[in-house]
């Protein structure tokens, strides 16, 4: 189909990048925001990181007590899923619920070696 509608030239190319681009933004966007989470990270900082990374470590500390938040980051992670299902407002009440009880059960000892 993209050969037939742009050819074998440049064309192709900025039309794969620009089609590309839309399906790896926001993928992008979470691995970028997520390595600002290190002092070491440098350079401008989008707006609004570190409130996602804020929300982004509630989800995965819930996802450890719910099944519910597990699957949906797993489906986010392998991009089966869109990021904003995280963000519905169904899913903010479980991660908080969850996140309660995780912070309500006792510490878990790991055995020293």
């Amino acid at each position: 189909e993209c050969l037939t509608a742009y050819g074998n030239g440049g064309e192709l190319v900025k039309a794969f990048y620009r089609r590309a681009a839309k399906v790896i933004a926001t993928p992008w966007q979470i691995a970028v925001g997520a390595d600002f989470a290190y002092p070491e990270s440098m350079g401008p900082k989008p707006v609004g990181t570190d409130l996602v990374n804020r929300y982004l470590e509630r989800v995965l500390t819930a996802a450890q007590v719910s099944p519910e938040v597990n699957t949906a980051m797993i489906l986010v992670q392998n991009l089966m899923a869109s990021p904003s299902t995280l963000l519905r407002p169904s899913m903010v009440r479980t991660v908080r619920k969850a996140n309660r009880e995780v912070r309500r059960r006792p510490p878990v000892l790991q055995p020293v070696r």
